[in-house]
């Protein structure tokens, strides 16, 4: 992964070097898991390939997408559907996206 981010209750989010976007399925991440080459249950969130992912208040997720640097939120997201259902746009011409701890989201462009 190139890109990781976290959040409270084992939730994380990753981007690989193709731009993929994965979800980490929970469970603790060890050293000795990662030497050991153990399955580490990532599932792949289709759809879009982003640039930069982050996790915020109550297991929000949000992402720039990498090709018009569109500012993404996760919708759907809930405690049953941790993985949401579908990307909402905020609009384009982005470089940078994070979501605080209180739900707001801060979008930067160049």
């Amino acid at each position: 992964m190139t890109y990781i981010a976290t959040a409270e209750q084992s939730v994380v989010w990753a981007i690989d070097v193709d731009g993929e976007v994965w979800r980490w399925n929970g469970g603790e991440i060890t050293i000795e898991a990662i030497v050991n080459n153990v399955d580490h249950g990532w599932t792949h969130v289709s759809e879009k390939q982003l640039i930069k992912v982050d996790v915020g208040y109550n297991s929000q997720v949000v992402g720039i997408e990498e090709e018009r640097g569109e500012a993404l939120f996760r919708t759907g997201v809930t405690p049953e559907v941790v993985m949401g259902n579908d990307w909402s746009s905020l609009g384009n011409g982005f470089t940078d996206v994070t979501m605080c701890r209180n739900g707001l989201i801060w979008a930067t462009t160049q």
